[in-house]
């Protein structure tokens, strides 16, 4: 082989190898924006790991607010906050789960909040023209 053909060869080696690495980097850039785009607990437990009385605050809120999703009941939080005072931020993303017996008091407490059912008003009838 001619040192010119074994050059073109190395050329289009190290260019191959460059392109491939530049697919590599820029997965890694969507992968990492779009981890950084979703928010979990553990997510904000790793972010506030060292202000902890901000997270505390964080998981008194939980299920707090007037249009919120879902309750935390008082265990649920102890177990939150251990869990973050553990670093297990994996284990964080999976909480919390649902038993059928905290279902039942959830939506007890939700039946608490709203109070007592209105009957609907009669419909008044409809008039007809003569």
């Amino acid at each position: 082989m001619s040192p010119r053909a074994r050059n073109a060869v190395l050329w289009l080696v190290m260019l191959v190898a460059l392109g491939l690495g530049a697919l590599v980097r820029y997965d890694r850039l969507v992968q990492q924006s779009r981890a950084s785009s979703q928010l979990t607990l553990g997510g904000v437990a790793r972010e506030l790991a060292t202000e902890k009385q901000t997270f505390d605050v964080v998981l008194s809120r939980l299920g707090a607010g007037p249009g919120a999703f879902g309750l935390l009941s008082e265990p649920q939080k102890t177990l939150l906050a251990s869990l973050a005072a553990l670093g297990d931020y994996a284990a964080l993303d999976r909480q919390p789960q649902l038993t059928l017996a905290q279902l039942e008091a959830g939506l007890a407490e939700l039946a608490a909040r709203r109070g007592p059912v209105q009957e609907p008003a009669e419909p008044r009838p409809v008039r007809t023209e003569p």
